[in-house]
């Protein structure tokens, strides 16, 4: 079965609730809210590794967006640098 984390950064997945989740989580009690997706606006290493493994794992992300140090995210809040 092929990982649900793309399928909520391309913005195919947007609530907790959603049936793809409850499916590989069926005991937990899963909220009915928003999922919200943060990540990186600018451009940096740790957005390669990470793009290039959403890459891997999905044949839509890798067409749709690819891998890179700064890609134009389909959904999400972005943030400037690593904040502790």
């Amino acid at each position: 079965m092929a990982p649900r984390s793309p399928r909520i950064y391309l913005g195919q997945i947007k609530r907790w609730d959603d049936a793809a989740i409850k499916k590989l989580n069926p005991s937990a009690k899963l909220p009915s809210q928003a999922i919200v997706v943060v990540h990186r606006s600018d451009g940096s290493g740790t957005t390669f590794i990470f793009t290039d493994y959403l890459s891997k794992v999905s044949p839509d992300w890798k067409s749709e967006v690819g891998a890179n140090t700064s890609v134009e995210w389909p959904t999400g809040i972005g943030r400037q640098g690593t904040r502790a």
